[in-house]
């Protein structure tokens, strides 16, 4: 209901959601994190950019941002953290949400957390929006192919990235092709 709520204003939000949902749970999967961190990252992942249903979408819909616009964009994930509050989610997806811009490098926000000070789930939805932005696209910019995506992945592997995460993403996407293949060959 909050992800419908926000379609009139911004109206890619669901879609951009629901599809960091599905492939941050993959990769939960992948890296054998116990079942409540799974559980925990699927729910962050869906809920993970409500804070910009905050922000004024005209904004938000600029190719370009200036210095003071960038900053408040920034704040979404602390603006999503406190709009959820006072849900009571059965695991810590509030931290999740909260720090899914830290950088591996520490270079991110909103409290510049580094390497394994951020928490896997904040990682790992971190490294998928990353994804699912740039094979997407936006209304300003053509989507990336998967082959180009990859290679900024790693490009970024050690300082955006957690190394081990991405490598983990490379491997649900090469399980993933396959399934896809497999699934148009001729019976």
């Amino acid at each position: 209901r909050i992800l419908k709520s926000g379609e009139g204003r911004l109206p890619a939000l669901r879609g951009h959601s629901l599809a960091t949902a599905k492939l941050a749970r993959n990769l939960a999967l992948r890296l054998d994190l116990p079942s409540t961190e799974v559980e925990a990252v699927s729910i962050a992942a869906i809920l993970h950019d409500v804070g910009t249903m905050l922000l004024d979408p005209a904004m938000m819909a600029k190719p370009e941002l200036s210095a003071e616009e960038l900053a408040q964009v920034r704040t979404h994930p602390v603006l999503a953290s406190t709009f959820l509050k006072d849900f009571k989610f059965p695991f810590d997806v509030l931290k999740i949400i909260r720090h899914h811009h830290e950088r591996w490098d520490g270079r991110g926000y909103p409290d510049g957390l580094a390497g394994e000070n951020i928490p896997v789930g904040s990682r790992v939805i971190g490294l998928i929006e990353a994804f699912e932005v740039m094979t997407s696209g936006k209304s300003y910019r053509k989507p990336m192919s998967l082959t180009l995506a990859l290679e900024e992945l790693q490009r970024e592997s050690g300082k955006q990235f957690d190394p081990a995460v991405v490598e983990a993403l490379v491997q649900v996407l090469k399980k993933l092709r396959k399934a896809k293949a497999a699934e148009r060959e001729p019976s």
